[in-house]
This record gives C-alpha cells, structure tokens and sequence, in this order.
C-alpha cells in the first residue's frame, strides 16, 4: 500500500542521514589545545609549547660548534612551532614517514620541514625520530615572507596510517600568539613592570651548582 511505501521511504532517509553525519564526524580533524596534551592513539602524545617568526632556529644549548638552520633567502623568516612529542609507540617513531605537517597562509600550503633536538639540548637533527616511549623536543618549520604572518595560519597535523588516519589542526595568528608570552635571547633584559628587570645569563647542563669562585669552606648543590 502506499503507506508502506512511504513508511520505506522514511527509514531508508534515517539510515541514510545517520550514516552520513557518523561518516562526517569521522573524518573531522580534531582541534589542537594550546597549552595541553594532544594525541593521536597509539602513535604520539604532544604539546605545542610556544609558536614563533625567528631568523634561524639553533640548538636550546649553543656550544663552539653547533648546527642551525636559517632561511635560504635573507629576507625571510622561519614561521617555527616548537612542539614536545612523546612516542607511544613500541619502536621508534620516524616523523616524516609517520606524520604529514602542513601550514596553510592564506591560499598557500607548506610542507614542514622537521629538526628534532637532542636529549641535552647541544645539537638539532633534520628529519630526526623518537626512541620507543621516549619524549623530545620537535621544531616543525617553513621559510616564509614575514609580509604573510600577518593573515590567519593554520597547522595542521596528519598521521599518514592509511587504515586509521588522523588529523588535526590548530588556527592562530601570530599577534594573537605573540600577546601571551615574549621570546627573550641569551641577555635580553626582561622587565616585569613595577617589580624587576631579568637578564637571562646562561643555559647549562652540570653534575653540581657551585660558586663561581669555590674557596676554603663553601655551599653547592648536586644531583
């Protein structure tokens, strides 16, 4: 009869209209926290830990000799996200073979280039990868006119699994970015209103804190 017909009609549209909204929300890439974990299951647990614009990218500790990366055209800068990554997985983590990073400016799309840091923080690797559940520090970055970072900027994170794939993107301008905290170089002055000027002096990696004269009787500290 023709409400039967019309009953079919109806239930083929329901099942129709679950299917697709539970297929949309599938391929939806997630949204990446600033300031929290973020984690694709089984592969890497993240945290963005600051965005900047710097002339070149060098190690956290600079020794005599050191490797660093700048842009190969002098006007440009390196649009830079520094991102600590820790590998969930039970081997090592190569970065490139396992994850896509993009920035997208505009109506332009860049491929991230990729330097991980040493555990010591002395020396950067391109393309470098993580030890089974260890964590490292990543610098994910891409040359680029700094006329460009005034427009909206998009990072987007995708595992290259193609059984399970995952997404996720973070949008942000870098005056947004830049009003939460100030990137200060090796003696910088850092003034805090109304209360104290900072100068940031040295890193360093030591067995002991002693004074920088030790004689007869002093006070230190070790690990």
């Amino acid at each position: 009869s023709m409400k039967k017909i019309i009953k079919l009609f109806l239930a083929f549209f329901i099942v129709f209209g679950v299917t697709a909204c539970s297929s949309e929300k599938e391929d939806k890439p997630l949204t990446i926290e600033w300031g929290k974990e973020n984690k694709f299951d089984d592969l890497v647990s993240y945290k963005i830990e600051s965005i900047g614009k710097p002339k070149q990218i060098t190690p956290d500790t600079i020794g005599t000799v050191y490797t660093y990366y700048k842009p190969q055209k002098d006007s440009n800068v390196l649009l830079d996200v520094i991102v600590n990554m820790k590998n969930l997985k039970k081997t090592d983590l190569n970065i490139k073979k396992n994850l896509d990073v993009t920035f997208v400016i505009g109506d332009n799309e860049y491929a991230a280039s990729v330097a991980t840091v040493s555990d010591d923080g002395t020396s950067l690797k391109q393309n470098g990868s993580i030890a089974a559940n260890a964590v490292s520090k990543v610098h994910f970055y891409v040359e680029v006119s700094p006329k460009k970072l005034n427009k909206k900027i998009e990072f987007k994170m995708t595992t290259t699994d193609e059984e399970n794939p995952q997404a996720a993107t973070m949008k942000f301008k870098l005056d947004d970015v830049n009003k939460n905290y100030e990137i200060k170089n090796v003696n910088d002055v850092i003034t805090i209103k109304n209360r104290s000027e900072i100068t940031l002096q040295s890193t360093n990696i030591v067995k002991e804190l002693a004074p920088a004269n030790p004689e007869g009787l002093y006070t230190y500290y070790k690990v």
